[in-house]
């Protein structure tokens, strides 16, 4: 059986330290691949080819029955899962502490640390040829598509594992905290008829989420399960195969996503857990759509309070909320009454007054914005962000 707290403590002592970074790109994760493949316990299986002639690799562990297929970076602009997985491999084989009940007998697990390296080497969601990958099952005009379509008709696994980042901003309204890890059982039709498949996924997932709350309270989420058919996830089910969406979000001072890297590495573990001691079939439908859902725009980084419009016959205050793209220029979000949303950072300006022009002050504008502090300073954006 399982011990979460020596997981979690081997993941804190033996985690590859030089992962920890913003975005993982082939060159980053070179290194970490050759140590990885020194292993004798993994087999590279095949290397594949990207658009732009990048390799897509394909790695095996165990030799077991109960066979997972997981994959990476399908974004290439998600990496928080690429590190998890390379981390996950690490205990696997390395720890010395722990026995994972002879895992090699039980298990095959099949592992493509990266799916999209264009995308991954450009810092980019789609791929070389500009395709979204995970919009591309049905058509498969994508190299990367077909590679993955190819594992799941030709391994066909008990579990697939379809690892993502997802959108900073996303939290669970109610309590507004971010959502750090959401997980979903993908539908196969429109009808979001739960098969023996997508039920199994639900129990898996009820599973995960328990162990995860004891780290993360009010953290963890249930993804939106629209069903999609161009996308992976629906296809994959649609295929039969029990199927679980896991998305990596953000925590509190955390830029680089290392707790949902630990917790998605605590997820595969519990995972393997649930599936050789049957620890989820107790689980019921009803405790999977007690998960909390998460949701969209719940935080920003930047939540500006209290600022005084007074140039103009009708003085009135307004709330600003401000966002900071992957490329670090500043947008605005939203004016007016911003109580319902969160900011990673919040300041109150009551006592600023504008410089700025009102109409620069434009919802999905720059915000390219100049106050006068109460002591008389002007002081940008930039400055408040980093103060």
């Amino acid at each position: 059986m399982i011990n979460h707290a020596t997981i979690a403590q081997l993941h804190t002592d033996m985690h590859f330290s030089a992962l920890n970074v913003a975005h993982i790109t082939p060159e980053i994760l070179a290194p970490v691949l050759e140590q990885i493949l020194a292993y004798p316990e993994v087999t590279l299986v095949q290397s594949f080819t990207s658009f732009e002639q990048r390799p897509i690799l394909h790695l095996r562990m165990g030799t077991g029955p109960v066979k997972i297929l997981m994959w990476s970076q399908m974004h290439g602009d998600e990496s928080t899962a690429t590190a998890a997985l390379m981390d996950f491999i690490h205990l696997l084989c390395r720890q010395t502490e722990y026995n994972f009940n002879d895992w090699q007998t039980r298990f095959t697990i099949d592992i493509v640390p990266m799916l999209n390296p264009d995308g991954a080497a450009k810092h980019t969601r789609v791929n070389g040829q500009f395709i979204d990958i995970n919009r591309d099952a049905l058509v498969l005009q994508s190299p990367e598509g077909r590679v993955l379509q190819h594992l799941v008709s030709s391994l066909q696994p008990d579990l697939a594992l379809n690892l993502h980042d997802q959108n900073a901003y996303h939290g669970i309204s109610e309590r507004q905290h971010t959502s750090t890890i959401a997980m979903l059982a993908p539908v196969a039709d429109h009808a979001k008829h739960i098969t023996p498949v997508r039920k199994q996924a639900m129990q898996l997932i009820c599973a995960a989420q328990k162990v995860l709350r004891e780290y993360i309270p009010n953290h963890v989420a249930r993804f939106d399960d629209t069903f999609s058919p161009r996308s992976f996830g629906d296809n994959i089910v649609s295929q039969g195969v029990s199927t679980i969406l896991i998305e990596s979000g953000t925590f509190i001072n955390d830029p680089h996503r290392q707790v949902a890297r630990k917790m998605n590495v605590l997820t595969y573990f519990t995972l393997l857990d649930a599936l050789l001691h049957n620890k989820y079939e107790h689980y019921t439908i009803e405790d999977y759509f007690a998960i909390p859902e998460h949701q969209d725009d719940v935080y920003v980084d930047l939540k500006l309070t209290d600022l005084l419009i007074a140039n103009t016959d009708h003085p009135f205050t307004i709330d600003i909320t401000i966002n900071v793209d992957k490329h670090g220029s500043t947008n605005i979000e939203h004016l007016g009454d911003c109580h319902t949303v969160k900011g990673f950072k919040e300041l109150s300006l009551s006592g600023y007054q504008l410089i700025s022009d009102y109409q620069d002050l434009q919802p999905d504008s720059a915000a390219n914005l100049i106050f006068v502090s109460p002591s008389g300073l002007l002081i940008t954006i930039n400055e408040l962000l980093s103060t």
